[in-house]
């Protein structure tokens, strides 16, 4: 039975606090980067509008300089407007397939635009932007300013008359007018880099600050788990101490009076020696102070906290010893890869040895063996203990180390809590193990040498 106490409740507290961080830091990190990228985004579209505002200015400036001349411009009058725009970004100015000044980046590919379409192609070359405009199409009822004036009216009943002898008015030759010059230009776009950068800053900022918040909730959730950790075990050493000593008392109280029982029962049990119904009682008499007295030294053993006896041994003997005792043809013993020589208690380890192996032939089908592996793992002594038996329900996983809990009908279930009790002595673990079929016990002990101290 389990009893509600404050530390109960303040474990459950801190379970929910470090559910509710993380959940909070999550959502809060996520909208942090959703947003920043969301502004990065805008604000890069709207980096792709100022420089296309800045080919634009580029542009009227290059036509201002040109002047409304019908002469073609020279190479120098275009270097000149290139060296006096080059502050704001100009590289290349020509008129295509004529003049230019600078180094062009990328190669003009002229696309005509359709008549409804726009005048003005941008390409993104990098560090560059090509910006091209074609020139307006000509009015279909207007001359260019070339062409001649008007011929003089024929006479009347002459070629080319109407009604009232007004003359058609037309080109002297009938040719299309020619198309007007493409200019093009190159320019680095120096206020949408501004703003790009801006941006890029602001990304790597926020995402800066959502990174600092998920080491920040990591650190404080391993803090806030530890200290659940913490207050769960103090709650069970809390409760182990009281059990303790309550079990010293009984196992005193009951070993004397039940010596004297043991004894006069075994005595009866020579003087029925005729009488074989009253000897059987008084056997069975025997049996059960036996069976009693196991049961006090084992409340003994859970209480017994003494300091350990350190040796350096093979451990890979102290388990062939525990096979040996509970019958050596039912364990498969793989100690290939353990270590030769441990630190431990070597009564105290066999001890618990004895009771997880015992608790695996138990679990096993009749004539099954139980697997024992022994190894040496990132410096530190395992042996696995695996059965294939119904293996352990997953309700029971986290109560099976706790004292007088039993699946069986004599059982004590004080095996594996004397066992976790001495493993946690040496400063090791005992858990189970995530295995298909069965159960797996696993006992890991920190491989210290001689003259350590435990902690």
């Amino acid at each position: 039975m389990r009893y509600a106490t404050s530390d109960n409740r303040k474990g459950s507290l801190l379970g929910w606090t470090r559910r509710a961080l993380l959940t909070v830091a999550l959502f809060t990190g996520g909208a942090l980067v959703v947003t920043v990228w969301s502004g990065h985004r805008s604000i890069h579209r709207a980096s792709e509008a100022v420089a296309r505002s800045e080919g634009e200015r580029l542009l009227d400036l290059v036509r201002e300089r040109l002047g409304r001349s019908a002469a073609r411009p020279t190479a120098a009058r275009l270097e000149a407007i290139l060296e006096d725009l080059r502050p704001m970004g100009l590289r290349h100015v020509a008129i295509h397939g004529e003049t230019a000044a600078g180094k062009p980046v990328g190669t003009v590919t002229l696309e005509p635009p359709r008549p409804a379409g726009p005048r003005i192609r941008l390409m993104d070359l990098g560090r560059r932007v090509q910006m091209i405009e074609y020139p307006p199409p000509p009015h279909p009822h207007r001359l260019p300013p070339h062409f001649p004036p008007y011929p003089p009216p024929p006479k009347l009943g002459g070629p080319g008359t109407k009604m009232g002898g007004v003359s058609a008015p037309r080109p002297s030759d009938g040719r299309p007018p020619p198309p007007g010059p493409v200019l093009v230009i190159e320019y680095e776009p120096l206020q949408s880099w501004q703003v790009r950068g801006e941006a890029n800053r602001t990304l790597l900022t926020g995402l800066g600050a959502a990174a600092a918040l998920l080491v920040l909730t990591v650190f404080f959730w391993r803090a806030l788990r530890r200290q659940e950790a913490a207050d769960v075990r103090r709650e069970r050493e809390r409760r182990l101490a009281a059990l303790g000593e309550m079990s010293a008392v009984l196992a005193h109280e009951i070993r004397n009076p039940l010596a004297s029982l043991k004894g006069h029962a075994q005595l009866l049990v020579e003087l029925l020696e005729q009488q074989e119904r009253a000897q059987g009682k008084a056997q069975r008499v025997v049996q059960e102070a036996e069976r009693l007295e196991a049961i006090s030294s084992d409340l003994l053993d859970f209480v017994r906290s003494g300091p350990l006896e350190r040796r350096e041994v093979d451990p890979a003997e102290i388990v062939r010893g525990a096979a040996d005792q509970l019958g050596a043809g039912r364990f498969r013993i793989d100690a290939v890869r353990a270590p030769k020589r441990c630190s431990v208690d070597p009564l105290r380890l066999r001890q618990v040895l004895t009771n997880v192996m015992q608790n695996a032939l138990q679990a096993s089908a009749p004539g099954d063996s139980v697997e024992v592996t022994v190894a040496q793992e990132r410096g530190r002594l395992s042996i696995r203990v695996r059965d294939h038996g119904l293996g352990i329900p997953p309700e029971e996983r986290e109560r099976v180390f706790e004292p007088f809990h039993t699946s069986r009908a004599r059982g004590t279930g004080l095996g594996l809590a004397v066992s976790r009790r001495l493993v946690e002595l040496h400063g090791g673990e005992i858990a189970l193990g995530d295995v298909e079929d069965g159960a797996e016990l696993q006992i890991t002990i920190p491989n210290k040498q001689e003259g350590t101290t435990d902690v």
